[in-house]
This record gives C-alpha cells, sequence and structure tokens, in this order.
C-alpha cells in the first residue's frame, strides 16, 4: 500500500526513480535508486523519518502514503495528447492523485454528479446548423440561459466535470480534457496562464472536443472552437448586438461585446462571419489590422478588459466545507494535500 502511494505521488510529481534519489541525497538522506525501487514495490518498507524525508520531496503529506483508497484511474483522452510515454505516465499519475483529491471531499459531503460519456459525433466544417443546434442544447442542458456565462469554470463543475491545472513538468502548451473510465468522471487538464476569454474559449473548447468529430485532428478543432464561440455569443444575441448585416464594424463595439460575454475580440469576429452577419473581406481586414497594431497590452496577463473571474473552486470549497461541518473527523485539508 505504502510503496504504491509512493510511486503514484512520484509519477504526478514528474519525478523518476533516479531524480527523486538524487533529491533525497541531496536533503541529507541518501537514498539509492535501487532502495527506492523497493519501497514502491513493497519489498521494504521505509522507516518514518525517510518516508517524511519522501513526503518533503514530494509536497505530500505522510497520511497520503497510508491511505488505502487511492484510485486507480483508467484515464482516456478525447484527443491524444502528443507526449513522450513517460510524460503520459506522469500525467496520468497526476490526474489520478486529483480525482482521489475531489472523490474523498465529494464522498464526505454525500455529494457526485452523474456525467456519462457518449461518441463524439461526426459533423462536416461547413455545417453551421448543427453546431449551433449542439451549442443551444448545451446551454439548455447546463442550464446557462440565454445570457452572457458568467463563470464557465463554475458552470461546468457543477455538471461533474473537474478541472486541473497542468502541471509545471508536462511542458503542454493546450488545454486536454478526457475522464476516468473507473469512475466515469470527466477532466480538463487547463493551462494557468493567459488571459479571462482566452480561458472560457479554451474550457469550452475542451468540451467540444468531447462532442465532436471531423475527418482528422485539424478539422475537430475547429468544429469545436465554432462550438465554444456558439455557447459564449450565442446566435440570437449576436444579431441583437450587430444586427443582420454589416460592412463596418467599430473597435468599441467590439470592446463592450468582450465585456458582456468575456469572449475575444478575434472570435467575436469569427462569431460573426460564421453568422454570415460579415463577409470575409472584413474579417480579413480586422486580422490584418491586428497584427500591425498588436495590443501590447494584451502581455501583460489575466487583468483584461473583461471582467470574468475564470478560477476553479469547487474542491476546495468542499475541503473547506467539510472541515467547517466536523466531516474530516482530524483529517485536515492541509494533512490530506499538502
Amino acid at each position: 500500500m505504502i510503496g504504491e502511494n509512493i510511486r503514484i505521488a512520484r509519477l504526478a510529481h514528474g519525478l523518476s526513480l533516479q531524480e527523486l534519489s538524487e533529491r533525497l541525497s541531496e536533503s541529507g538522506f541518501p537514498t539509492t535508486k535501487a532502495t527506492l525501487s523497493n519501497y514502491e514495490t513493497d519489498k521494504y518498507t521505509p522507516g518514518e523519518e525517510t518516508l517524511k524525508a519522501i513526503a518533503r520531496q514530494l509536497f505530500t503529506p505522510t497520511e497520503f502514503f497510508r491511505r488505502d483508497s487511492i484510485v486507480k484511474a483508467n484515464i482516456c483522452f478525447f484527443s491524444e495528447p502528443n507526449i513522450p510515454a513517460r510524460k503520459r505516465q506522469y500525467m496520468d499519475a497526476y490526474i489520478s492523485t486529483e480525482i482521489e483529491r475531489s472523490m474523498y471531499w465529494e464522498s464526505l459531503l454525500g455529494m457526485s454528479v452523474k456525467w456519462k460519456a457518449e461518441e463524439p459525433k461526426l459533423y462536416s466544417t461547413d455545417d453551421n446548423e448543427g453546431i449551433e443546434a449542439l451549442a443551444k442544447e448545451f446551454r439548455e442542458e447546463y442550464g446557462a440561459g440565454k445570457g452572457p456565462i458568467a463563470s464557465v469554470c463554475n458552470l461546468l463543475e457543477n455538471r461533474g466535470w473537474h478541472l486541473f491545472a497542468l502541471p509545471n513538468y508536462s511542458e503542454v502548451t493546450t488545454n486536454y480534457s478526457g475522464y476516468d473510465r473507473t469512475n466515469g468522471i470527466p477532466f480538463i487538464l487547463y493551462r494557468t496562464f493567459g488571459h479571462q476569454d482566452e480561458m472560457r474559449m479554451a474550457l469550452l473548447q475542451s468540451v467540444g472536443i468531447s462532442l465532436v468529430r471531423g475527418r482528422n485532428q485539424k478539422e475537430t478543432d475547429s468544429l469545436a472552437a465554432h462550438f465554444a464561440r456558439a455557447v459564449l455569443l450565442p446566435q440570437d444575441q449576436c444579431r441583437y448586438l450587430f444586427g443582420q448585416k454589416r460592412t463596418k464594424i467599430a473597435r468599441s463595439e467590439l470592446a463592450t461585446c468582450k465585456r458582456l460575454f468575456g469572449l475575444g475580440k478575434g472570435p467575436i469576429m469569427r462569431r460573426m462571419l460564421e453568422l454570415g452577419i460579415i463577409e470575409e473581406p472584413l474579417y480579413n481586414e480586422f486580422n490584418n489590422y491586428v497584427f500591425e497594431h498588436f495590443d501590447s497590452t494584451r502581455a501583460n496577463g489575466i487583468l483584461d478588459e473583461s471582467s470574468f473571474y475564470e478560477v476553479p473552486t469547487t474542491w476546495e470549497m468542499h475541503a473547506v466545507r467539510a472541515e467547517a461541518e466536523g466531516l474530516t473527523k482530524g483529517t485536515s485539508m492541509k494533512q490530506y494535500f499538502g
């Protein structure tokens, strides 16, 4: 039990046996790679001080290693990450520990959301009506109403999606989504940098990947992006703001729409193009303008002119509530997860 949990924690932190061995030795606990391997296969049990040293290097409380319910997840990605096998192994372990963390607090509170994986439907890239209908259906199913979505994170988490920040060692620059076949839990690994509007778009595009398929990955990504735009800025709302046909668009209009719906100016223009509100020349003119007059303030990070707050909060809120209600039986959030 202890050995397997040490292995999962090591992999979740993106460390090889050799790397962990070196870190332990540098911290004053000389440990060979072979010794660590024996610990992980339960041939030997580490002493208390050694266990504490391993816990410090893995930023994990020792109580984690003694748990007998660490999730053995069976991870399935909707779109396979293009990463080396070792990095994939690390990522699977990371997702398993994150799912374990979420399930622990949810079980204490008696909370669960049913979610069932469905086979993505095949669409063609010119099937605008099909994607628009799918986005409308999604909004209705998720209770998003007809107006702006205040928080995409909250919307998804309330419907059972688990949102995990990509670990730094992953070196992955795009979101990935999938689900755990064992526990039926959908997840999104999301980037922790960028802008609010970019994060909202990327999260919904990750959901779109689970619903739509094109003939190849490029088409699938394009369809998922269309789905995300349609969810964030519904067709009726877009036409209400911009009308049926336009030959010019003011920057102030784009800024207002961005503040209202939390969607970037580029995607808003793309949205009008796919709805036939503007024609290709105007869209290209906008892109050329952006290329020639790149606004350096976009490099300032998450503080932009949108007023949305996109940060996953569910598991932290569950943990604090469970402690406040006395359900943790002496095991605090810090003790369990560090």
